[in-house]
């Protein structure tokens, strides 16, 4: 009798400190830890039983308040997200979903029903659109909780969208359309977000505020239920691992990333310096040169130094011509199909850029775009696949902005601008190429300057290379190192 007493209370005692290992795991993820979760952490914790939904949720919620001030959201659906996560945290549910409980923010052009997608305009806030994104419905079948939507300029035009505040300096700008979005993610308010880019909106505001953000090939995920206003954009994927791109790629094209034994040694680079190297802003330039030299001597890849031809004649064009002529078609076009009137849309509109870009492209015949959609584009296209396959390079390296964030409100009497001509450089001069060519795009950040301000690094590949180019990107991660979060106020 007495060693059966033993023996059971051995195992009880086994039991408990089991339970109290657990629970003093659990605790010991203070606030600031629970934010800077990335989505397969915060999975492995959940499988573990160290972390539930509801906490990680709470915790999210809790630092977008913080983080009003920087005007992050168009709504935050907080009531929504808490009492999914209850749900989702019951016994009766099924929590083996690859993204189960995961939260997520997305950009205003994306339909989610109960929740208006207004583009940026605040006259649309009664338009409730009847179906949800392809892209986002099947997230949600895969677990994801949408926390809310982040601000959008007036059909993504604005170049500053100076309303939203960069995590690492309330004082600077975010970005543009997808600032809100990128600013999120990098705020700790989630792991991840759903946006879009069509010259390089999310890749730039990622950039500006030290997150990841993902450009796919042409077609690779669905655009059904997002308001696009060009041929080049897709849907885009921000987040604070490459691996947590990953595992939504896999999701959302049935693709898997074999990333395990991803090596950076031999690797071809290139850098095409001309073009997307100068100018620079001088402490961007000094980070990009830091980790280029990195890059050889940690990573030993090859660099291979060469240009891509007839970029600076050709794309001219395409930003005046071929742009603004599709954005007039995409904003008719979607406004059409979701019965809305371009006048009532308009009335009151003050921004003179969104203005001033329809009466240009008002001013462009179909001749006028089809003549530099096949001629300019396509030469465009067989360029970028001349020089990768000319140099049998495996991965493009080039700085994604050329500097870092402005402050607000953004002047343009800085010597930078003058040398890029106007501030619509600022964020496309090194993300529109390869846009127009249909690239796969990565952006990580790099560091931080003196100041405080992220800088990024953008990689590229040929098209359909998607694979093959998060792998790198991992490995490039893995040899970058971790960057110093943002301290909010």
């Amino acid at each position: 009798m007495f060693r059966l007493l033993l023996q059971k209370f051995k195992i009880l005692s086994l039991l408990l400190l089991i339970l109290v290992c657990n629970l003093s795991t659990a605790q010991t993820l203070d606030h600031q830890e629970l934010i800077q979760l990335s989505a397969l952490e915060a999975l492995d914790l959940k499988q573990k039983q160290q972390l539930t939904t509801e906490q990680h949720v709470t915790a999210l919620l809790e630092q977008a308040k913080k983080a009003s001030v920087l005007n992050l959201f168009a709504i935050l659906d907080s009531d929504y997200a808490l009492s999914q996560a209850n749900f989702l945290d019951s016994a009766k549910v099924d929590k083996s979903s690859p993204l189960h409980g995961i939260p997520i923010v997305i950009s205003d052009n994306i339909d989610v029903v109960g929740l208006p997608t207004t583009l940026g305009f605040p006259m649309l806030i009664n338009h409730i659109p009847e179906q949800t994104a392809q892209i986002i419905a099947r997230l949600e079948s895969h677990g994801v909780i949408v926390l809310g939507k982040t601000p959008n300029t007036p059909f993504g035009l604005e170049v500053f969208q100076e309303s939203v505040a960069n995590p690492y300096e309330r004082f600077a700008v975010a970005g543009s359309s997808q600032a809100g979005t990128a600013a999120a993610v990098s705020a700790g308010i989630a792991p991840m977000g759903i946006g879009s880019d069509a010259l390089g909106s999310a890749r730039a505001a990622a950039s500006l505020t030290g997150t990841i953000a993902f450009k796919p090939s042409q077609n690779r995920y669905s655009l059904d239920g997002i308001a696009t206003t060009s041929s080049t954009e897709t849907p885009a994927i921000f987040a604070r691992s490459v691996k947590d791109i990953i595992l939504v790629d896999s999701l959302l094209s049935h693709e898997q990333a074999n990333y395990q034994n991803a090596n950076l040694k031999d690797l071809k680079v290139g850098i095409a310096q001309d073009y997307f190297y100068y100018p620079l802003e001088r402490t961007t330039e000094k980070l990009v040169a830091s980790f280029l030299t990195k890059l050889i001597v940690e990573g030993e890849v090859e660099m291979i130094e060469t240009e891509v031809n007839q970029l600076s004649d050709l794309m001219p064009s395409l930003n005046e011509t071929l742009i603004d002529y599709e954005l007039s078609k995409g904003i008719s076009n979607y406004l059409d199909d979701n019965a809305l009137n371009l006048a009532d849309v308009l009335e009151n509109l003050t921004q003179q850029q969104v203005l001033g870009t329809l009466e240009h492209a008002a001013s462009i015949t179909q001749l006028d775009y089809e003549t530099v959609r096949d001629a300019d584009l396509e030469t465009l296209r067989f360029e970028f696949t001349n020089f990768i396959e000319r140099t049998e390079i495996e991965v493009f390296i080039l700085p994604t902005t050329p500097a870092t964030a402005r402050q607000i409100p953004v002047r343009e009497s800085a010597s930078l601008f003058q040398d890029l001509k106007d501030s619509s450089e600022f964020h496309t001069r090194n993300t529109a190429p390869g846009s127009f060519a249909g690239l796969p795009s990565i952006t990580l950040p790099i560091g931080l300057t003196a100041e405080g301000l992220p800088v990024g690094i953008m990689l590229e590949s040929a098209v359909g290379d998607d694979l093959r180019l998060l792998s790198i990107a991992v490995a490039i991660e893995k040899l970058i190192g971790d960057i110093p979060v943002p301290e909010l106020p």
